[in-house]
């Protein structure tokens, strides 16, 4: 591999793969496989997914979490794994068990680069949150695939980091990477998730979700409305602003139904979901 030593090079090396179809894409984990393959039998029950999960104790563990969240409004704290699997459901934990696993690509043995990793799976999880509690409280989407399609929205960081692992030059000047970041990242994140087979009500969001002033046919939302909603609620949250947003001229809040200037935060419930998950994720 040729060593990239400035971000002209990796946006030149990046688009050209881009371009060609040779992206080195990673591969989606094992776990999912095998748990989204048991998930399309109609038989399979919660005790078949369980001990298939149980060879992967630290994913069991965060599904455990998880159906423990405020969100599914049960006083009952369950510690067994089936418990967990019957109450969020068969097709929720496959997606689940997905967001999950994916947490082991954010690897790196740079440090710079691992960093960068930290900083954008913890972002990930934070949108991810936000995802699943627009989805039980506007239209009609699944929270569990809400949550994947947050997790999932920056996936196309994984080969530019890849690409900078042999430069000690970029490495050690993450300024200089982040317009390449930004610019190829979605179409990036595109194409990992198509190779993974996930359908393009997920695939494009990543190429999607920061496209603020997208149309799409019909009036009903889809992920990629909701992905660019959380993002939304995050920054104002956070106070980062989100460059060259005027929040009412967003379309996909009309589609969700959803006044552009609520602070999802204020919702009954949210606060609590948005902390359960943060933590269930990061345990």
């Amino acid at each position: 591999m040729t060593t990239i030593e400035n971000s002209a090079q990796l946006m030149d090396a990046l688009w050209q793969e881009l371009q060609n179809n040779t992206l080195d894409l990673p591969s989606l984990p094992d776990i999912a496989l095998r748990i989204g393959k048991l998930a399309e039998d109609p038989e399979v029950d919660a005790h078949c997914l369980a001990r298939e999960l149980a060879h992967d104790p630290g994913i069991a563990a965060q599904v455990i979490r998880y159906a423990n969240n405020a969100a599914f409004r049960c006083n009952a704290t369950i510690h067994q794994l089936p418990t967990a699997i019957m109450r969020i459901g068969t097709n929720a934990t496959r997606h689940l068990v997905s967001a999950l696993s994916v947490r082991q690509l954010f690897r790196s043995e740079s440090a710079v680069l691992q960093k960068r990793l930290r900083d954008t799976w913890n972002r990930s999880i934070e949108v991810a949150a936000l995802c699943q509690s627009l989805a039980r409280r506007y239209g009609a989407l699944e929270p569990e695939v809400a949550l994947l399609a947050g997790l999932l929205h920056q996936i196309g960081i994984l080969p530019i980091v890849r690409l900078l692992e042999p430069s000690e030059t970029l490495r050690n000047a993450p300024e200089r990477i982040d317009a390449a970041i930004t610019a190829l990242q979605p179409r990036a994140g595109q194409l990992i998730l198509n190779a993974w087979g996930f359908p393009a009500t997920i695939a494009q969001v990543p190429l999607q979700c920061m496209n603020l002033q997208r149309r799409h046919l019909g009036t009903a939302p889809d992920y990629v409305d909701i992905v660019s909603i959380a993002i939304l609620q995050l920054d104002a949250r956070n106070d980062a602003g989100t460059i060259g947003c005027e929040r009412a001229s967003v379309p996909a809040f009309a589609r969700l139904g959803m006044d552009p200037e609520t602070d999802v935060f204020s919702l009954d419930g949210v606060q609590q979901e948005f902390d359960d998950f943060i933590g269930a994720m990061t345990a």
